[in-house]
C-alpha cells in the first residue's frame, strides 16, 4: 500500500491506539504559508529542517528543501517514504523521538546541532496521555506509550501532570535539544491543539519555555 493510500484508510481506533495522525494536505498547505509569511519564502533553502513524527512525510513530500532530515518511530514508514521516493536526498531514519539518544542521530544532524545552525523543528507530534489507553491494553498493543524516558526526565524536574502527555513530552524534548546546544535561531512549526496554552496541567512547561 503507498503512503497515500495508507493516510486514507488509517482508521481513527488504530489512531487512537497508536497515537498516530496523518496530517491532511490542506492543512500542510496552510502550515507551509504561514512559515512563509513568519521566516520568508525561502526558509527552506536557509534553515535545517527536521521533522520529528515524520510518519510518511505528510508535512515535507510536496515541498523542497536544502537539507531535510525525516525521523520516524515505525520503521515500515521509513521503508515507505524511501520506495516512494518522498523527499529526494532527504535523510531519513528510525528513530524514537522520546527515548532513543542523541547518539543514534544521523552525523549530519549531530553536526547541524553542534554548529548551531538555524534549524525549524517542523512535526505533528502524537497526541495522548495514559487514560486514552487503559481500554486498549488487552488488544495488541503497548499499554502505557506515554511512559518514556522524556516522561520520567519530566517527572524528575517536577513538571506535574504534563509529564504523561505525548505533545508536552515532545515539547520539552526539543526544549532540550535547544538548551543543549545553546540554540540561538530556530523555529518550533508545531501542530497543536488548544490545551498546552490554556489548561492548568500545562502551566509548568508554559512558563519554563
Amino acid at each position: 500500500m503507498d503512503a497515500r493510500k495508507k493516510d486514507q484508510f488509517m482508521d481513527e481506533k488504530h489512531r487512537r491506539r497508536t497515537g498516530a495522525f496523518f496530517t491532511p494536505k490542506k492543512w500542510v498547505d496552510e502550515a507551509h504559508k504561514m512559515l512563509d509569511e513568519q521566516l520568508g519564502p525561502n526558509w527552506r533553502e536557509e534553515y535545517v529542517v527536521w521533522d520529528a513524527s515524520a510518519g510518511t512525510a505528510n508535512l515535507t513530500r510536496d515541498y523542497k528543501f536544502k537539507e531535510l532530515y525525516l525521523s520516524t518511530l515505525e520503521q515500515t514508514d521509513v521503508d515507505i517514504i524511501l520506495k516512494s521516493g518522498f523527499n529526494p536526498g532527504a535523510t531519513v531514519f528510525q528513530f524514537d523521538f522520546l527515548n532513543d539518544s542523541i547518539e543514534k542521530l544521523p552525523a549530519g544532524l549531530r553536526k547541524a546541532l553542534e554548529e548551531g545552525r538555524p534549524i525549524v523543528f517542523l512535526n505533528n507530534p502524537p497526541y495522548g496521555t495514559s487514560s486514552d489507553y487503559r481500554s486498549i491494553s488487552n488488544n495488541g498493543f503497548k499499554e502505557n506509550i506515554n511512559n518514556t524516558l522524556i516522561s520520567r526526565v519530566m517527572k524528575d524536574n517536577l513538571m506535574g501532570s504534563c509529564s504523561s502527555d505525548l505533545l508536552a513530552q515532545f515539547i520539552y524534548k526539543i526544549y532540550s535539544y535547544i538548551d543543549n546546544y545553546n540554540l540561538h535561531i530556530f523555529v518550533i512549526g508545531t501542530f497543536s491543539n488548544s490545551n498546552i496554552f490554556v489548561m492548568p496541567k500545562f502551566k509548568k512547561i508554559r512558563s519554563k519555555y
